[in-house]
C-alpha cells in the first residue's frame, strides 16, 4: 500500500539471519520490543554490527521513559506507541528515509 517491498518475521532469529544473508537489501527494519527468543534491544545491536547505520523503528505496547533511553543509547530513529496508525509508521518511514538521503546527499558534497 505505501509501495514498499516488505519481509516479514515472525521470528528474530530467521529475521537476523536473513539480514545476514542480504544486508544491503533493507533500507529500514522495523521492529518490536517485545518477541520470542530475543529482545527488540538484543536484535538491533546485533543488526547494528552487521550495518551500523540502518534506520530502526522501534514499536511497543508501552512506551516508559526507559524505553525511550534505551531507544536512544540503541540509535533507533523512531519509536511508535502501539496500536500504531498507518499514517504514524507512514510519517516515521518517511522521516527516516529522508534523513538517510539527506545524509548520504550531505556526505557526497
Amino acid at each position: 500500500m505505501l509501495g514498499c517491498r516488505v519481509a516479514g518475521f515472525t521470528n528474530p532469529d530467521e529475521a537476523l539471519r536473513e539480514f545476514h544473508v542480504r544486508p544491503c537489501d533493507f533500507d529500514v527494519v522495523v521492529t518490536g520490543l517485545v518477541m520470542p527468543h530475543m529482545s527488540g534491544s538484543d536484535l538491533v545491536r546485533k543488526l547494528r554490527l552487521v550495518r551500523p547505520e540502518i534506520p530502526i523503528i522501534l514499536i511497543t505496547r508501552c512506551v516508559r521513559p526507559e524505553d525511550r533511553v534505551t531507544a536512544k543509547e540503541l540509535g533507533i530513529h523512531e519509536v511508535l506507541a502501539k496500536p500504531c496508525r498507518i499514517e504514524d509508521l507512514t510519517g516515521a518511514l518517511e522521516r527516516v528515509t529522508t534523513e538517510r538521503s539527506s545524509a548520504a546527499g550531505n556526505s557526497s558534497v
